[in-house]
């Protein structure tokens, strides 16, 4: 038996021992998954360990976005 067999065999057994009212949730998201176009899906574009955020650091051009925050949240100090 292959991995993929082994891991279907242990989802089958797992959803079998759910209480009714959890069900429908496992339908949702397995059609969730199913319908879902992941962009970095492929392992070419972003290959195992690679976080994606990491291409978007420097991305926001007008300086800190915390540059005096502590003046807009609590007022400026005394």
């Amino acid at each position: 038996m292959n991995n993929t067999q082994v891991l279907r065999l242990q989802l089958l057994q797992n959803i079998i021992n759910l209480p009714n009212d959890r069900l429908q949730k496992v339908v949702d998201f397995v059609k969730s998954l199913l319908g879902r176009k992941d962009k970095f899906s492929s392992n070419e574009e972003y290959p195992v360990g690679r976080d994606p955020l990491l291409d978007y650091i420097g991305g926001v051009s007008h300086g800190s976005l915390s540059a005096n925050i502590d003046d807009e949240l609590y007022g400026e100090a005394r």
